[in-house]
């Protein structure tokens, strides 16, 4: 976009988050604009716990996509608690719930 004479912003996905995304980019990279539902930086025990046993098992960082399966998983397990074995009920947990969960 930028050799093409382009100067307007860039938004990009979660994956523009990454450090990586800037080296490869350099000067490039400027005015581009994240949108993320999450932030890698962000200082939480369970995101910290979280981190730490990912990191333990696969030798390295998290990356957006298993911090949304872990979420996904736990809002799973968290709304089966809660509704039982009834996908219906389930679906319903998930799609009316307005706080989030505390599993």
């Amino acid at each position: 976009m930028r050799a093409a004479g382009m100067t307007q912003p860039f938004f990009g996905s979660d994956r523009t988050l990454l450090r990586e995304f800037a080296e490869l980019a350099g000067d490039n990279a400027e005015g581009v604009v994240c949108v993320s539902p999450w932030n890698p930086d962000r200082q939480d025990s369970k995101l910290d716990a979280f981190r730490e046993a990912y990191r333990d098992k696969y030798q390295e960082e998290p990356d957006t996509y298993a911090c949304h399966a872990y979420d996904g998983m736990n809002m799973l397990i968290w709304s089966i608690q809660l509704a039982g074995l009834n996908r219906a009920k389930i679906r319903d947990v998930l799609a009316y719930r307005t706080e989030p969960c505390r599993a």
